[in-house]
């Protein structure tokens, strides 16, 4: 593969930060450049390369301790690293200080952010990072010497990440003095660091639902995984691959929303499956008013409804909101500001473009259909009535679809997601235990569908507490929220074996 450098020296009063930018390994001397605090680049031809974005000064000036609050209102180092290689890379991104530092690295905090966005990737106390000196070859300790114009210290590895494919990643890198463990003592003392990205070789990408296809072996039920083709006794038909089962069996667990690790709580979705190419999800717990608002449909706190919670299955009853499907009272979807401002405005806002970008536009079935076709029948043929001959029965705009970004589950997903046991039983008596405790889906509180009952204007389905499937009134009733969306079919597959501890990671 072949190799690029950039250098970028950043001069300050009390305080200086060496920025050096290094992706794989060159034999090419670098020289520094220094222009009166600017940054200022010195580029070989590669087919990999970073580009700093960004040439405006870095108000570094604070060589004062600070809260972290504050240390994200400096000015960051703005790099992009992009590939332009023939070969799948990805890079280890490091922090290399000089040995004559008399600032220690224990009172320096780093903080790793998406380019533009306080989205932290990775922050910490620099001197608790992985020790990467080991990474480097003598030909690249040279180097980085020569960069840092002087002796690295100390290198710490403080992030690794892929690249697509003659595709690039932006970041931004704020390092400050950590107000909450440096004090005056470092005052008038310097500290020297270079940032150094080196690449490496890595395996093609491979497409997320091709991943979770692999998982099924060809066994029905193996790695929890069903196909759904026209042989599964009681399936949909439709050719799907359907994760069913117990919770703590399932490993269908998805970070999403965010990079960080472990994944926030908050950002654990889980796979219903995968439907054609387009791997489809749903927020593992219920919406919170940071995430869905609360204008539109909202209608209160979830636990302001006074029920039995007893059966929740997560640990963040307390934030949980509850929304109304309609507050207008008419059970058409297109009507709904659940659908338009929560779902489609405020969740696509709040979970940030980049990731919304990896949402796919769906065409929702929402026609819905009776009582007696979705709540009192089996998921294959609630599925039938539902997805494949939805009806446009006392809705306001006589259509079955509605095109989206972001719905909600469909009452056939939860049936299906219960294992095939199940699949004979009507979702109306999805309450016994021998068919909630096999079900992932259900988490134990009332929650919405996307689906309408066609009996009359006013009602949708919804998940009961108890875990059965009911129709009430969208005006009246607030009840939790899951978000659903598919994935786009470009999405790969990053990292991850599936659980809640280890989620799929997705690029």
């Amino acid at each position: 593969m072949k190799k690029s450098t950039k250098i970028m020296i950043i001069s300050l009063v009390s305080v200086i930060f060496v920025l050096l930018l290094v992706l794989g390994i060159t034999k090419a001397f670098m020289k520094p450049i220094e222009q009166g605090g600017n940054i200022t680049e010195v580029s070989l031809n590669s087919c990999a390369k970073i580009k700093l974005t960004s040439t405006s000064n870095v108000n570094l000036s604070s060589s004062y301790p600070m809260s972290r609050n504050k240390g994200l209102q400096t000015t960051p180092y703005k790099f992009t690293v992009t590939s332009y290689c023939d070969s799948y890379v990805g890079f280890n991104l490091y922090v290399a200080t000089l040995s004559t530092n008399t600032i220690d690295a224990k009172y320096v905090r780093y903080i790793l952010t998406q380019t533009g966005t306080k989205n932290v990737i990775q922050e910490g106390i620099l001197s608790s990072a992985t020790n990467g000196v080991s990474d480097f070859t003598d030909t690249e300790i040279t180097e980085l010497n020569t960069g840092l114009k002087g002796t690295y210290g100390s290198i710490y590895k403080i992030h690794s990440e892929n690249i697509p494919l003659k595709g690039s990643k932006s970041f931004d890198i704020y390092l400050f003095l950590d107000g909450d463990v440096a004090d005056n003592s470092t005052m008038g003392k310097t500290f020297k660091a270079g940032v150094a990205v080196k690449s490496y070789e890595r395996e093609k990408d491979i497409l997320l639902a091709d991943y979770v296809k692999s998982l099924y072996t060809g066994t029905q039920g193996e790695n929890g995984i069903y196909y759904h083709d026209a042989n599964l006794t009681n399936g949909a038909g439709d050719n799907s691959y359907r994760y069913a089962g117990a919770s703590d069996a399932v490993n269908n667990y998805v970070c999403f929303g965010s990079t960080q690790s472990p994944c926030p709580a908050d950002n654990l979705y889980r796979i219903i499956g995968v439907f054609g190419d387009r791997v489809k999800l749903i927020k593992s717990d219920y919406a919170t008013t940071a995430l869905l608002g609360t204008d539109g449909d909202y209608s209160k706190m979830y636990t302001a409804n006074n029920w039995d919670n007893s059966s929740y299955k997560g640990n963040n009853l307390a934030n949980i909101a509850a929304y109304n499907w309609n507050k207008s009272n008419q059970n058409t979807w297109s009507l709904s500001n659940l659908n338009k401002t929560n779902l489609n405005t405020n969740f696509i806002t709040n979970i940030g473009a980049d990731w919304a970008a990896k949402i796919a536009e769906t065409t929702w079935k929402v026609g819905g259909n009776t009582y007696a076709k979705i709540r009192d029948a089996v998921p294959s043929v609630a599925y039938q009535n539902e997805i494949v001959n939805p009806v446009t029965t006392n809705s306001q705009d006589n259509k079955t679809e509605y095109s989206a970004k972001i719905g909600l589950m469909y009452a056939s997903d939860y049936g299906f997601a219960a294992a095939p046991s199940s699949w004979t039983t009507n979702l109306y008596s999805y309450d016994g235990t021998a068919i909630k405790s096999v079900n992932w889906m259900y988490m134990g509180l009332y929650e919405w569908t996307i689906s309408r009952d066609a009996d009359d204007s006013s009602n949708a389905f919804n998940v009961n507490n108890t875990g059965y499937v009911d129709s009430n009134n969208v005006g009246n009733d607030a009840y939790g929220v899951r978000p659903v969306f598919n994935l786009s079919s470009s999405v790969n597959y990053a990292s991850g074996s599936g659980t809640a501890a280890d989620p799929i990671l997705v690029s």
